[in-house]
């Protein structure tokens, strides 16, 4: 049956915009709008496309290749989609002087092309190909920038549902991007030039009003220039995550677990096996002008011969003047980290912040969600419909003077020496958003990082500034 669908997409291409499509619903209803593209392109939902009277006629919307019926009644379907992206960015003093500076910058290139097929509610597969490439940068590649021709995901999914659909149970099984929450613990990564994505076997249901996933995974490893290995050794991660209604106004919850088994982890205190759970709860929402999201996480386990005890607290919350011109928001964020208290002994209380999103203090992605204090005021501004322009400034402290400074990719940027200075130093980010169409986007962000005492007495110790410039083109 699916070899004979697929064989009649190139038929279907030529008739898409002559042939009418029988569909169930007797009343034509109104013009649809596109949706707006998601950061997870598997959430995307086209088949409302089956109503012709839905369609918008639009040549951009490509709503021709965005629902492609595959038989009579259009239960079985097709859509295609994409991504090209050019980024610019430029580091001086990259890790606070410790790398050597290239003067020119680098030109980073994403593309992405996806297939997302439909055989009844049942069924469906989804595959999304990749090409990451850089030029004019220094040194040997970086596999998040640079990562060649791969497969970004490839999975199936078998649907059971119940009653009026609102309960539901979807096996998900092959390579697929995850994020969850803020991003402070797994996210897919979108500031870099090769998301991250997962070999992983899902369960994901709809529960009433609440959502409830688990998942055995393990992340995949990005070899430049080379396929990437399914389902590499070395990192197990699994889990469960719920979402769901607080019965408060306005007020929604996450609560979750998740474990982490790697082979080789590497703290200040050294290198070892890591055996990781981590337990934790979200409160979000938004009430009127005021919006909130508080989130505590506890870790325990072991790592070599020693126990691992520590805990994350984050705070994210701001007020929007709507009735004012420019709708201004004031933000604070504030984040407390849990580092090593003694180095020396067998146990860790640095806190593993899994798979975080990079760029949460600052566009520069230079600082870790580790061992850390952060105080983040932020304001942003509505300068158009279509673009939002913000500024913030960050202060950051080591939790632990007897734990270093860790960088974005949880490495260990700098040791703590024996330094009992806790002022790592502050970073000012100015970002712009710019909306062009819903198919092209512009964002540019510059960065300044001041280095504070702790990283001039401990090493090179530079200001470091950043600047990047993205053109992306979605269809």
């Amino acid at each position: 049956m699916a070899l004979s669908c697929v064989g009649q997409v190139v038929m279907t291409l030529a008739q898409a915009q002559q042939a009418p499509l029988r569909h169930e619903s007797a009343s034509p209803g109104p013009r649809v709008h596109p949706p707006p593209f998601q950061i997870l392109r598997y959430d995307e939902d086209y088949s409302y496309l089956r109503d012709p009277a839905a369609r918008t006629g639009d040549l951009l919307a490509l709503e021709p290749i965005k629902y492609l019926p595959l038989d009579a009644a259009g239960h079985d379907w097709l859509s295609l989609g994409g991504e090209i992206r050019l980024k610019y960015e430029y580091f001086d003093n990259p890790l606070f002087g410790l790398a050597p500076s290239d003067g020119n910058g680098s030109l980073l290139q994403r593309y992405l092309l996806h297939g997302d097929l439909h055989l009844g509610r049942s069924f469906r597969v989804f595959a999304q190909l990749r090409g990451a490439y850089g030029t004019s940068r220094e040194g040997p590649p970086i596999p998040v920038d640079e990562d060649g021709f791969d497969v970004q995901q490839a999975f199936f999914d078998l649907r059971g549902e119940r009653g009026d659909r609102r309960d539901q149970l979807i096996l998900r099984v092959g390579r697929q991007e995850m994020t969850y929450g803020v991003e402070r613990l797994i996210s897919v990564r979108e500031a870099t030039n090769v998301r991250r994505a997962f070999d992983a076997v899902r369960l994901l249901s709809e529960l009433g009003a609440w959502h409830v996933d688990g998942f055995l995974s393990r992340p995949v490893v990005n070899q430049p220039h080379e396929l990437d290995e399914w389902a590499a050794p070395g990192t197990d991660f699994w889990g469960i995550y719920a979402t769901g209604p607080t019965g408060l106004p306005g007020t929604d919850v996450d609560l979750y677990y998740l474990g982490l088994d790697r082979d080789d982890a590497v703290f200040e205190q050294g290198t070892a096996h890591e055996l990781r759970h981590t337990i934790g709860a979200r409160l979000f929402g938004e009430i009127g002008p005021l919006d909130f999201d508080v989130e505590a996480m506890y870790q325990w386990g072991a790592f070599g011969a020693g126990d691992i005890r520590a805990w994350a607290i984050g705070l994210d919350g701001g007020y929007t003047f709507r009735t004012t011109q420019l709708q201004p928001r004031l933000a604070l964020r504030i984040s407390a980290i849990s580092g090593d208290r003694d180095p020396q002994d067998d146990d860790l209380e640095t806190f593993n912040p899994l798979f975080p999103r990079g760029n949460y203090f600052g566009e520069s992605a230079i600082v870790g969600p580790i061992n850390l204090y952060a105080v983040h005021p932020l304001l942003t501004l509505q300068v158009s419909q279509a673009a939002t322009l913000e500024t913030g400034w960050a202060f950051f402290w080591r939790y632990s003077t007897d734990d270093g400074f860790y960088g974005n990719a949880l490495n260990l940027i700098q040791a703590s020496a024996g330094n009992d200075r806790r002022d790592i130093g502050s970073e000012l980010s100015i970002v712009l958003d710019w909306k062009l169409d819903r198919y092209l986007g512009l964002r540019t962000g510059y960065s300044h990082f001041f280095a504070g005492p702790f990283l001039e007495e401990t090493g090179p110790g530079k200001d470091v500034d950043f600047f990047a410039a993205y053109l992306t083109y979605q269809f």
